[in-house]
């Protein structure tokens, strides 16, 4: 993918891709049953896991930082450990 502004609409709102990954295994279930087509939408499943357990994650470092566990202004990506919790 080299659109950036498309791939970061995705990164802010992960969501948004797992709707996407749903419309096109709807769409791929209205069609043929041809194998290519079910080896895909397993594929575009798995994917869509995925994508929910990272928004689960960035649930979980939400509350994290709230709650005083996490640094909320360590990098993207990274977990810093506060030193004592709140």
């Amino acid at each position: 993918m080299s659109d950036d502004v498309g791939r970061d609409r995705f990164v802010k709102d992960p969501g948004l891709l797992v709707e996407l990954c749903r419309e096109v295994i709807d769409e791929l279930d209205s069609g043929a049953s041809d194998s290519d087509v079910a080896e895909r939408e397993a594929q575009l499943r798995e994917i869509a896991k995925t994508i929910e357990r990272l928004e689960k994650a960035q649930w979980v470092r939400y509350q994290m930082t709230q709650d005083g566990t996490l640094r909320a202004d360590s990098p993207y990506g990274i977990w810093v450990l506060m030193e004592s919790p709140r």
